[in-house]
């Protein structure tokens, strides 16, 4: 990781074509960054003078302004959007109708979302059968002609909301593995309630294990790696939303800290985990980042079997917290309280304010609007991908903070009433970092630190 972040806070390198490039990187001073060996994407300098990420261009430059869109779900602003990516001379992609194919399932803008935007944007999904879950998992995974036939990718595993199945979120799923992965969804958990145990998956409670179960499948099972195109040499990745959100975060914090859930559930979960020589606990401990979108309230014991065992439990890890002004499902400021309870070096709170048509709690499922920096996220510390990083904790007109619409003080689920946006990062030697460095103090939180914000 400290390459990643010497990459990105390098102060003095010329570009590729003589100009300069700028980043801004956890509240430090703006400077050039250098440029890296050209992988195949072509040259990785900068293109008139403009602002772009550090890194190669075959894993992420990939350039893209504020994605706005009218209730009709059209684009706002394509030539705008030209002009913008015409700056970090990157190839205009305005996804404006008629301009790039979809499959013929749904069309260029199913629920407002566009089309999987990473470098690799010819995805294909389907259901495959693995070991030890029920209904096996919605694969998704890049598909082109330009991609050999045995290439691999690292492994992201997707947990779904209650009361729905991975095709719900497809869309998202292949936006994410257009970046270079290959998303796998468990089909099982479709009919948890959550806090209801006599449903599926224990009201959502052991979905946690269905996403160990499909690490663990792919790290025992050679064929099935193979077959699906996984690079088991490189750690996985999760993620899932509202039910899914809650059973990343306990994935996480299995890993950071085993003493968490011991004894909940009449020791369920530790003879779950412990079994098969510790199986799943090895899963766990392989995870390299955590996203968790509109996740569940991990302060509800119906929710969360071990709430006392929870708090600072994810304290390494890197997490990603999502939400929107819109959500009104979850508890207000039950996202923010979540982010508060965990404690890694580098952890993310992002209440987007998207007022339109599916901008709510199910925002991931029908528009997807953090997709990419999902992507980008979990490249950062799965890969040690300096270019993700910037995506995520640069200040070019791409990255997170710049990207995305926030909200502000005030506004429903705002951290503490307040935040909209807060970057916690660390510094080469070992600082904690911030941005908005106002907000710094929410990046050490403590156990004291949960009462629940204003709105």
């Amino acid at each position: 990781l400290a390459l990643v972040v010497a990459a990105v806070t390098a102060q003095q390198a010329s570009s590729g074509d003589g100009g300069t490039c700028d980043v801004h990187v956890d509240g430090g001073a703006r400077g050039a960054c250098a440029d890296e060996p050209d992988t195949g994407g072509g040259s990785a300098g900068c293109a008139s003078g403009g602002p772009r990420a550090c890194g190669d261009l075959n894993s992420l430059l990939q350039s893209r302004p504020r994605r706005t869109v009218r209730g009709g779900g059209d684009p706002v602003d394509s030539a705008g959007q030209e002009q913008a990516e015409d700056q970090v001379g990157l190839e205009a992609r305005a996804w404006q109708g008629g301009s790039k194919q979809q499959n013929d399932s749904k069309p260029l803008w199913w629920g407002g979302i566009v089309n999987p935007q990473g470098p690799y944007s010819d995805v294909t999904c389907a259901n495959i059968a693995i070991p030890g879950v029920s209904r096996g998992a919605l694969a998704c995974k890049p598909h082109s002609l330009s991609v050999s036939e045995d290439a691999t990718w690292p492994l992201h595993v997707f947990g779904h909301g209650d009361g729905s199945l991975p095709t719900k979120y497809q869309h998202l799923l292949e936006d994410i593995a257009s970046f270079g992965f290959v998303v796998v969804a468990y089909n099982s958990c479709k009919k948890s309630v959550s806090g209801i145990l006599v449903t599926s998956c224990l009201g959502g409670a052991s979905a946690f294990l269905e996403i160990l179960k499909v690490i663990n499948a792919f790290d025992m099972d050679v064929d099935l790696a193979t077959k699906n195109s996984v690079d088991v040499s490189k750690p996985p990745t999760i993620s899932g939303h509202s039910t899914g959100g809650r059973a990343v975060q306990m994935a996480g914090a299995v890993k950071d800290n085993p003493n968490y859930l011991k004894g909940a559930m009449w020791g369920y979960f530790d003879r779950a985990l412990n079994n098969d020589n510790q199986a799943l606990r090895k899963a766990a401990q392989r995870i390299a980042a955590v996203v968790a979108m509109h996740p569940d309230l991990m302060t509800n014991p119906s929710f969360n079997p071990d709430v006392p065992g929870f708090y600072g439990a994810i304290n390494a890890t890197p997490v990603f917290f999502t939400d929107t002004v819109q959500d009104h499902v979850l508890d207000p400021g039950g996202v923010w309280v979540d982010f508060l309870m965990t404690k890694p070096p580098h952890k993310i709170y992002a209440n987007m304010d998207e007022p339109i048509p599916g901008g709510g709690h199910m925002e991931p499922a029908y528009h997807g609007f953090e997709g990419p920096f999902v992507a980008y996220f979990c490249q950062a510390f799965a890969e040690q991908n300096s270019t993700a990083y910037t995506m995520v904790y640069g200040d070019c007109d791409a990255c997170l903070r710049n990207a995305l619409n926030y909200s502000a003080e005030g506004q429903r689920n705002s951290g503490n009433g307040t935040v909209g946006l807060l970057l916690c990062g660390q510094s080469l030697t070992g600082n904690p970092t911030a941005w908005q460095p106002q907000d710094s103090p929410f990046c050490n939180a403590s156990t004291t630190d949960t009462a629940t914000p204003k709105q």
